[in-house]
């Protein structure tokens, strides 16, 4: 019984002081996918089917503080819902949002997908 009391209270102290939060992304209001680097300056409005592939793959990651060296820019980013998903400048699967100043991680395999999706756009990794 002494367990269970012990293991009850780790669990309430970690919910009550992690800071656990997730993703999350409304995409009524569209999205622009911004571009500048070297030559290219692109700023164009990302297609609501893409958004809602985006939207799929981000949703409920889960927000965590970091400061990897992958280098993150505004200048290669997305823009949905006044929300600014920064993308790694390496071909690395991590995103910055910088409205919460908090990283999240794809899967290889999420990453693949949303690299398919902005290169579509014309944008490229690396673009360090």
């Amino acid at each position: 019984m002494k367990k269970i009391i012990i293991f009850i209270l780790c669990v309430i102290f970690c919910f009550s002081f992690s800071s656990c939060s997730k993703v999350s992304i409304s995409t009524n209001d569209g999205g622009t996918l911004y571009f500048i680097y070297g030559e290219h300056n692109i700023k164009t409005e990302v297609s609501a089917d893409d958004l809602d592939d985006i939207a799929e793959i981000f949703s409920n990651k889960t927000l965590y503080s970091d400061s990897p060296s992958c280098g993150f820019s505004e200048k290669v980013s997305l823009v949905i819902s006044k929300q600014t998903f920064c993308f790694a400048n390496d071909t690395c699967g991590i995103v910055y949002l910088a409205e919460e100043d908090k990283y999240f991680s794809l899967s290889a395999e999420e990453n693949e997908e949303l690299k398919q999706i902005l290169y579509s756009y014309g944008m490229f990794f690396p673009c360090i």
